[in-house]
Formats: C-alpha cells, sequence, structure tokens
C-alpha cells in the first residue's frame, strides 16, 4: 500500500513538472496579440526593415545581412518608408484601449518622434510623398495634410460596427494600403481588392466598376485571407495568401484574365508581409503568432527574397540560441526526472 501511494506522489510530481514547463512556455504573460500579420519594407539602399509583434521590434538587415534591432518596444504590424529613408509605423500599447495607437516616425540613424495624426486609432495607413497620412477609419479611408487638416476621401462611415465586426475589424487593423504608379491607392481588407482614385472614386480592380470599399459586388473575384500587398511599376498587383504553405498571387487586372500563382512557403510557414522592391519580392514567414520562448526556440519569424523566377532564399531568421539551450536543458531535466521515477517504480513494484 505504501509503495503503491509512493509511486502515486512520484507519477504526480512528474506530471506537476511537466505541466509547470508547459505553463511557462505557454503563460498569457509571454504571448503576443492573437494575431499574425507583419511588415516587411526595402530602401533604395537595399536596407530591409520589418515588423515583429511577438518581440515588440523592428529589425533591420544591411545589405551586407547583418541583423540588427533598430527598435524595441514598438508593437508595430505596419511600415512605410519614406524617400529620405525615414520609417513610420503605428504602436499600438498593449496594456491601452482598443483604438489608443500613436504613428511614430524613425530616422535612419534611430531617433523617433510620435506624430499627431487626428482621429487615427491604430489602423492601417500609408503616406504621401508630401506628408500626407491616409488611414481607415469607420470604414472610410481618412487623409490628415502636414498641417492637420482632415478630409474623408472615401467609403461611408460605419461608425463603432469598425471593430465589433469581425470582418470589419480584421480590415482596419490588417488590411494593406499601396500606391499604384498612377497616384491611386490599391487597397484591400484580406477578402477584397479596391483601387481609390485621387479625386476619391472607389472602383474593383478586374471590372473596373464603381464598387464601396467593404461591400463586394455580385460575382466578384475575391482573395482568400490575403495579407500583404504590392504594386509594381507597370501597374501589377500582387497579394500574399495567409496560410500554411501560401503562395504570392498576381492578381488579374480584366475580367477575362484569372490569378497566376508565384513561388509558395515553405511547409508549416505562414506568409504576412509583402514587399517589391529591385524587381524582387521580398516576404516576412512566420510559424503562427507564438508565445516568443517558442518563437525564440525554432525561430519566427524569417525574411525571404523571391526573383521573378520563383528563386527563394533565407536572409535572416529571428531565434534565440540561449534560448534553445534553457529549453533543451530543460526537456533534459524532465526526462531525468521521468527516468527517476521510472526507476523507483521498478524498484518499489520488485524490492
Amino acid at each position: 500500500m505504501l509503495g503503491r501511494l509512493f509511486l502515486a506522489n512520484e507519477r504526480r510530481s512528474a506530471v506537476s513538472g511537466v505541466a509547470l514547463f508547459l505553463f511557462l512556455i505557454l503563460s498569457p504573460g509571454q504571448t503576443a496579440h492573437a494575431n499574425a500579420v507583419a511588415s516587411v519594407v526595402v530602401a533604395p539602399n537595399g536596407t530591409i526593415y520589418f515588423s515583429d509583434y511577438i518581440r515588440d521590434r523592428i529589425w533591420r538587415l544591411d545589405p551586407q545581412r547583418r541583423l540588427s534591432v533598430f527598435l524595441d518596444g514598438k508593437h508595430t504590424h505596419h511600415l512605410v518608408l519614406d524617400a529620405q529613408g525615414n520609417l513610420y509605423g503605428e504602436h499600438r500599447p498593449k496594456a491601452g484601449g482598443r483604438r489608443e495607437a500613436d504613428l511614430w516616425r524613425a530616422t535612419p540613424g534611430g531617433q523617433v518622434t510620435n506624430l499627431s495624426v487626428p482621429g487615427y486609432e491604430g489602423s492601417v495607413f500609408l503616406r504621401g510623398d508630401d506628408g500626407t497620412i491616409y488611414f481607415l477609419q469607420r470604414c472610410q479611408l481618412v487623409r490628415v495634410a502636414p498641417d492637420g487638416k482632415r478630409e474623408v476621401l472615401a467609403g461611408k462611415d460605419c461608425d463603432d460596427k469598425a471593430w465589433t465586426d469581425a470582418t470589419l475589424r480584421y480590415g482596419h487593423l490588417h488590411g494593406s494600403l499601396a500606391w499604384a504608379p498612377d497616384g491611386s491607392i490599391i487597397f484591400t481588407d484580406a477578402w477584397l481588392l479596391r483601387k481609390i482614385t485621387p479625386q476619391g472614386k472607389v472602383l474593383s480592380i478586374a471590372e473596373g466598376s464603381p464598387a464601396n470599399l467593404f461591400e463586394p459586388l455580385p460575382n466578384e473575384l475575391q482573395p482568400k485571407r490575403g495579407a500583404g500587398l504590392a504594386v509594381n511599376s507597370q501597374g501589377e498587383i500582387f497579394i500574399l495568401e495567409s496560410h500554411f504553405d501560401g503562395c504570392i498571387e498576381k492578381l488579374p487586372r480584366k475580367e477575362d484574365e484569372s490569378i497566376s500563382y508565384l513561388a509558395c512557403a515553405g511547409h508549416f510557414w505562414t506568409r504576412n508581409g509583402l514587399s517589391f522592391a529591385h524587381d524582387k519580392f521580398y516576404v516576412v514567414e512566420e510559424r503562427g503568432p507564438l508565445p516568443k520562448i517558442l518563437a525564440d526556440i525554432i525561430g519566427s519569424p524569417r525574411i525571404r527574397r523571391i526573383s521573378l523566377d520563383g528563386k527563394q532564399e533565407t536572409l535572416a531568421i529571428i531565434s534565440s540560441p540561449d534560448t534553445r539551450v534553457a529549453a533543451a536543458a530543460a526537456i533534459m531535466a524532465l526526462i531525468a526526472a521521468i527516468t527517476l521515477t521510472w526507476k523507483r517504480r521498478r524498484r518499489v513494484a520488485h524490492p
């Protein structure tokens, strides 16, 4: 009887050890926001910046592939570069309210300035060469001039539904905006694609028909959870499929054209950020919205460069050797504890 009681206690100790280890890895305090959209942008000199919402960092990869932390403490999804090489992004404090967010600007040297943009609530944004900021607010595309003058460019006010409807909320927080060569803005909320002219007309991409920002047209071709948007100098539009093994899609611009599929992600990688520069694609690939410690162990995110012929090259992957060593030591300790429990059980069963 005492032997069985001793064995039961040892089993509970081993199970408790495993549970404690999993709790430390998966505890909410280690987990990032439950979303998975990042950005990558490329400066004219080839320097790459990408957002890492898991670690609240912006990374910089220089042309010699030297990786460094550019900014720390920024929970950012969207990045924009201006002609002078200044970087723009949003910051959504984890302890803040659902609409508490700031826009910031960082010089190439890392000097950060918070920007005052009336009405901005943390949604996807874009910047014009003249300093005008464009962003989504209540299902409308709003522009704010450098002098602070605010104007609704397109869309219909949907009031608080923009934050209570799951699809609209995703489109506001994780949609994509990009400039077309003719000065129009291309927008996707992950399911629809729209072109907004400088005069504020909203058109569908394939048919060129008048449309609303967030309302599909009858029989309209729709992406499947797109994440990331890029437009080349010829006006060709590319998006990412946001799921495991997702591909880059070249979208049709005419009704009789179909989607073309380019290079796809590797197994168990999700693509969540896209840029086109120097005749190549740059993508952010992740293993999902992982807790930070798991991302450190297995490595996530990573940056890949893809040529027009489909050749893919990994430029950088974020991981932590120290965390890997610590995790390996913890696993070995658990294995040792379980082995010891098994040996004690054998001794109790066969004295």
